[in-house]
């Protein structure tokens, strides 16, 4: 999962989405892929921070 989320391929078709989104005027979907990302990437980082410190709890994978 963490390869995925920091792929900047995959932050590239995302943005590029995103992009489409707000020219057909789709608000709603732009809004829902950010929310969705910024999500995955919180995540990432709150279980990368957990493993550095020695925190296991936060660590899922």
């Amino acid at each position: 999962m963490t390869k995925l989320i920091n792929s900047k391929f995959v932050a590239l078709l995302m943005g590029g989405w995103i992009v489409y989104c707000l020219t057909v005027k789709a608000f709603d979907g732009a809004l829902f892929l950010l929310t969705i990302y910024l999500f995955a990437l919180y995540e990432n980082k709150k279980a990368t921070n957990g493993a550095k410190f020695g925190d296991t709890a936060t660590v899922n994978d």
